[in-house]
């Protein structure tokens, strides 16, 4: 008898878990069957709690966001990819999805494609796009994670799943975790949800209110398990690179003032990368009137209004939160970097300090993610494809450009003057290709000009008399005409420089000359 009510429990167990399954899978296939039609729906936790959405102007005055009449709202009118966002996220009005622009310019420029050995959403990256993923990560190090002096650390990339906070952090994430076994040992792959090898490392520490506040540096891949369907180009990847900053003060001051010094940085760093975005902030509804003017003071030094998500509790650790969304060609919004306000995980974590009257106590935590690398370049690439529908050429900013100027020597005689040119550029910290192939001039020009080169020059016996550089200045040009302008190698190079200033630099990871190198993708990139 026990064993017929054991084996029912255990039937009707499995029979709840089919059902279950497949009722998730009915209503995944909805969801996704209204996405291509165009209709977008938010499913919202705390169902009976409203949210509040609203916006606030660098003047401090408030738009309470009416769901219906959300196009009449007079700042939304003049911040178009504000406008976005709240179609967005608030109304739930997105595009229909297409492939992002962005997908189709990173072959055609070589910079990443999809790994057909790997799982879906990891990617390779190509000589090109290397070079720019290692620009960015140096970008991220010595403007914003040096001058903060942070201290750099690294963690393991495997966890053990039985451990207590690995334990906790699972059950909230589960569906996102990378999960394998090792002599019959669970293990998870580094979640980006969550801040694990830092924390342990910290709650370990000593730590004397004398080192308040400091902030810690880890550059990390991560994983997250992301749905098959949802995995696109640079957009959305289950492996990429992570650089995260951890900030620990004694007390929230110290914990607003770290706030802003890293909501300015961020700043900064779309300013840098040329990134088109739209600010939004997620705020505790009880905290708001206490962080009002911090956040309108940060509004004021960027100069835009944000969407501001009043909850009417903690989702999870932090009571304000503000996101970096960069606004895509297609119409979609994707978060690049975001600073968080934390009062909890101290304690969780067990990362405490010994004040002045050696008490021990815990630290308010300021986290931000500088964004992933591979999320900063779809952002790039989809804001530079924006340039086209302006009548201009998409390009990248030129610091990025992975090749910043394209020598082209008319015939074979100007072959030498032509490598002289290089050699003085190269000196000069620019990274230069040398068309040395036995083309014609212009399939050389047609072909630079696909690789979205910055500045063309092509040497030939007008050149070589006056001494003058002839000149094709992409930034300037159209897609009818061609902008050019007659220079000296010195001016070039001036120009060159002042437009990249103090940004990081690398040489070019492929050879100069063109005969030398290879092609990963053929033309096209299809």
């Amino acid at each position: 008898m026990v064993r017929r009510i054991q084996f029912r429990k255990f039937l009707n167990h499995k029979i709840l878990k089919i059902i279950s399954e497949k009722c998730k899978n009915l209503l995944k296939m909805i969801l996704e069957d209204l996405k291509r039609e165009g209709i977008g729906i938010i499913v919202r936790k705390n169902p009976g709690r409203s949210l509040k959405f609203i916006i606030l102007d660098v003047n401090g005055k408030e738009y309470e966001i009416d769901v219906e009449n959300w196009e009449e709202c007079e700042v939304l009118k003049k911040f178009p990819l504000l406008k976005i966002l709240v179609r967005n996220e608030v109304v739930g009005k997105p595009p229909k999805d297409i492939e992002p622009a962005h997908v189709k310019v990173m072959r055609k420029l070589e910079l990443a494609d999809y790994e057909p050995m790997s799982d879906v959403g990891h990617l390779r990256f190509y000589p090109n796009g290397t070079l720019i993923h290692d620009l960015l990560q140096d970008f991220a190090f010595w403007k914003i994670v040096h001058p903060l002096k942070c201290m750099k650390v690294d963690t393991p990339a495997l966890y053990r799943a039985n451990y207590p906070r690995v334990k906790e952090l699972c059950g909230k994430f589960d569906a996102r975790i990378y999960k394998l076994k090792v002599d019959n040992v669970e293990f998870v792959l580094r979640p980006a949800a969550g801040d694990l090898g830092v924390f342990e490392m910290l709650s370990k520490a000593t730590i004397s209110w004398k080192n308040l506040p400091f902030s810690v540096y880890d550059y990390s891949h991560c994983y997250r398990l992301e749905q098959r369907g949802e995995c696109t180009g640079l957009k959305r990847n289950r492996y990429f690179w992570m650089p995260d900053i951890h900030s620990f003060c004694k007390d929230w001051e110290e914990g607003k003032k770290i706030f802003e010094e890293l909501s300015y940085a961020y700043s900064r760093l779309m300013d840098a990368l040329n990134i088109e975005y739209a600010f939004a902030w997620r705020v505790v509804k009880d905290w708001y009137p206490k962080l009002k003017d911090l956040i309108l003071r940060i509004l004021k030094n960027v100069n835009k209004p944000a969407l501001i998500e009043l909850l009417p509790g903690k989702k999870h650790y932090w009571v304000m939160k503000n996101e970096w969304q960069a606004i895509g060609s297609d119409g979609f919004n994707a978060q690049i970097s975001t600073v968080q306000l934390d009062l909890e995980n101290s304690e969780r974590f067990g990362i405490y300090y010994i004040d002045k009257d050696g008490k021990k106590k815990g630290c308010i935590i300021v986290h931000s993610s500088i964004g992933s690398i591979e999320r900063q370049m779809y952002a790039i690439l989809e804001t530079a494809v924006k340039r086209e529908k302006e009548g201009k050429l998409p390009m990248l900013p030129l610091w990025l450009s992975p090749e910043q100027v394209r020598v082209i020597p008319v015939s074979e005689r100007h072959l030498e003057k032509c490598v002289e040119i290089c050699e003085i550029l190269e000196k000069n910290k620019v990274r230069v290709g040398l068309d040395d192939r036995s083309e014609t001039v212009s399939k050389k020009v047609f072909e630079a000009k696909r690789s979205w080169i910055p500045y063309i020059v092509v040497i030939g016996d007008k050149e070589l008399k006056s001494g003058k550089l002839s000149v094709v200045k992409r930034e300037l040009s159209t897609v009818k005409k061609d902008y050019k302008e007659e220079m000296t190698v010195e001016e070039l190079i001036r120009e060159i420089r002042e437009k990249c200033g103090d940004m990081p630099f690398r040489p070019m990871y492929v050879p100069r000359e063109m005969s030398k190198r290879i092609s990963f993708v053929p033309w096209g990139g299809d």
